[in-house]
C-alpha cells in the first residue's frame, strides 16, 4: 500500500508499550469550510503491565505543523478499566481571543 511503518518499544513507569507508527496517505481535512491537505500519522499501541490493552491515536497535520484533526480509540484493563473514543477537528484557522 506504500504506507511507511516504524516500530519501537518503550516503558512509561510500570507500563510497557509496543508502538507501531504508520504514515498514511495524505488526506484533506475540512476546517472552516476549507479543504486543507494533511499529513496523516497513526500510532498503534499495545500496552502491558499494570494495564493491558490497546490504544490507537491518529493525527492529521497541516503543512505548517498545525494539528487539524485528532482521533483516539483506547481500551485498557487494569485497576480501573479505561475505554474511550474521541475525535476532534479544528474549526477555524483564525486564532480566537
Amino acid at each position: 500500500s506504500g504506507d511507511q511503518f516504524f516500530r519501537g518499544d518503550f516503558t512509561a513507569g510500570d507500563l510497557k508499550l509496543a508502538v507501531t507508527t504508520t504514515v498514511l496517505p495524505p488526506e484533506a481535512v475540512s476546517v472552516g469550510g476549507e479543504q486543507i491537505e494533511a499529513t496523516v500519522v497513526k500510532f498503534d499501541q499495545v500496552v502491558t503491565g499494570e494495564y493491558t490493552g490497546s490504544r490507537t491515536e491518529t493525527f492529521w497535520w497541516g503543512e505548517d505543523g498545525v494539528l487539524l484533526r485528532y482521533s483516539i480509540d483506547s481500551s485498557l484493563r487494569g485497576p480501573t478499566n479505561l475505554d474511550f473514543v474521541a475525535e476532534q477537528t479544528l474549526t477555524s484557522l483564525t486564532p480566537q481571543v
